[in-house]
């Protein structure tokens, strides 16, 4: 699962934000309380803190995760995507960010 709002933390606080934004906007459009509240637990799961509550979490998890099992072509296109899509952080900066994350998304998938 991509988050809808980025910065150059590279995902630090990217789930907080987009999870606020679907308040948000689940509150503006009428969805009921209990629908934003789920929808918002699912985002914040994708942190990889801990494990999640409840199964259909654990689910978004696993999806969110599931990139790091394709096979290496598949993988490398997503890597070109990410990479793309955060152009504008200097690679001094985005390399090891990039691996923090990884090296963070492999312990949570071991867990």
């Amino acid at each position: 699962m991509r988050t809808l709002v980025s910065r150059c933390d590279l995902r630090a606080v990217n789930e907080e934000r987009s999870a606020n934004w679907v308040t948000d906007f689940g509150s503006g459009v009428g969805l009921e309380s209990d629908t934003v509240s789920r929808i918002r637990a699912h985002i914040m799961a994708t942190r990889h803190v801990a494990l999640p509550a409840h199964n259909d979490s654990r689910l978004v998890v696993d999806i969110d995760l599931a990139i790091l099992g394709a096979v290496p072509s598949r993988y490398e296109e997503f890597e070109r995507d990410v990479r793309r899509e955060y152009r504008w952080v200097p690679g001094l900066v985005y390399r090891p960010k990039r691996a923090a994350i990884l090296q963070s998304d492999h312990e949570a998938s071991s867990n």
